[in-house]
């Protein structure tokens, strides 16, 4: 047997004799799945060919799928599905990633996400905002949100314009 071999033996042969003592079963995280469903509106800013126009953000609604794990349930990930309900009628999808402080009855959270509506017209930007959760039973919470999106890329803009939005939600939270 080679040096290297013997070397490598104890150490094998201490990891094979453990074996027995080891658990049976696989200690895996658990997958904690919400939803989410609210409406909100707010103030949109736009700008182009050298002007700048602030109207009321159309009414929306989103419904959010939101995965977090019990190993790390401060760190959320969401899927957020916005149809806007007034006036020209936008579809769209924002993925998120959340941070919130706990579990407890009142939770708040910080949220960064990417909008990107896709019908009829087309527009992508970025988002930042901040939410709080009253959980009213383990299951069952009501939540509001502030949001902040800026929004530089897309076929609805003004040429070199941007569109700033800024808009609360509130709505219903549930665990499955």
């Amino acid at each position: 047997m080679s040096r290297m071999n013997r070397a490598l033996a104890l150490p094998v042969c201490c990891v094979l004799a453990m074996l027995p003592l080891a658990p049976r079963t696989a200690l895996a995280q658990t997958a904690i799945i919400e939803g989410a469903a609210g409406a909100g509106t707010g103030a949109s800013f736009g700008t182009g060919n050298g002007a700048t126009v602030v109207l009321m953000s159309p009414v929306f609604v989103d419904v959010d799928v939101i995965f977090s794990t019990d190993e790390f349930p401060k760190l959320e990930y969401a899927v957020a599905l916005q149809a806007e309900v007034q006036g020209r009628v936008s579809a769209g999808i924002i993925p998120q990633l959340r941070l919130n402080n706990g579990s407890g009855k009142l939770s708040l959270y910080g949220l960064v996400g990417v909008p990107f509506f896709l019908a009829p017209f087309t527009m992508l930007g970025v988002e930042a905002g901040a939410g709080v959760v009253w959980r009213m039973t383990e299951t069952l919470g009501l939540y509001g949100e502030a949001l902040l999106d800026l929004f530089i890329i897309g076929n609805d803009l003004q040429k070199d314009g941007i569109l700033v939005r800024l808009d609360g939600c509130v709505g219903l939270r549930v665990r499955f």
